[in-house]
């Protein structure tokens, strides 16, 4: 768009300028970490099939990959990390905060058993 278009060039002058590379690497970098956000997204939205067993699953993978990011060299990915971190973990940090019932869905899913509530 940089070099095709001049008036998208000129309009993002008006507002800190178009994308450089590094902001393009950045993007690229996250777009995992947000398909993952979409994946659980569509998972619990399901109307026309049980959701409950999928949703602890779904929260563990996204625990464990906010923890992967926060190793990133990245210095953006990290301190967005960081602040999703935080937010994560006011959220599911405390399993006393959490409802039984999605940790009993969960254990009488036998693909799952107790495997994620230990």
């Amino acid at each position: 768009m940089k070099t095709k278009c001049i008036p998208y060039t000129k309009e993002l002058r008006k507002v800190g300028g178009p994308l450089d590379d590094e902001d393009w690497e950045n993007v690229t970098a996250f777009l995992h970490f947000l398909e993952i956000f979409y994946e659980a997204s569509l998972s619990f939205s399901g109307s026309r099939y049980v959701t409950s067993n999928n949703f602890v699953e779904e929260i563990f993978d996204i625990g464990y990959l906010i923890n992967r990011y926060l190793d990133e060299s990245n210095v953006g990915l990290k301190s967005i990390s960081r602040q999703m971190k935080m937010k994560f973990d006011k959220c599911w940090e405390n399993v006393n905060n959490v409802n039984v019932l999605m940790f009993i869905t969960l254990v009488l899913d036998p693909r799952h058993k107790l495997r994620y509530v230990e």
